[in-house]
């Protein structure tokens, strides 16, 4: 769970940067299971910003890997690709996509 609170932490801090730098990008080391990185995106989206979330793994041989569709064994790592933006109004866009259905080690 720590993941998840890195995330929103990192999210926090790249909202308040964008104020003055209208660009901003935050890494993570370590953080752990991210959960759904989508909610990372969405609070970017809901103050007004547009956000970009990404997570990698790094070392695949050393991280968990997933299984790809219909597959038996895991080789690649999830490569989530998160964005929120707002639509109109209340309305936000959130896509939150991963190549695989269940994280290796968690099926």
């Amino acid at each position: 769970m720590a993941g998840h609170r890195f995330g929103h932490c990192a999210a926090q801090k790249s909202i308040e940067k964008a104020k003055n730098a209208k660009v901003t990008c935050a890494r993570m080391f370590h953080a752990g299971d991210i959960r759904r990185l989508g909610a990372h995106a969405e609070v970017a989206a809901r103050t007004g910003y547009i956000g970009i979330n990404t997570l990698g793994i790094g070392n695949a041989a050393s991280h968990q890997r997933v299984v790809p569709f219909d597959g038996a064994i895991g080789g690649l790592s999830a490569n989530p690709i998160a964005v929120g933006a707002v639509m109109g109004g209340d309305i936000l866009f959130v896509p939150d996509f991963a190549i695989g259905t269940v994280a290796e080690g968690k099926g």
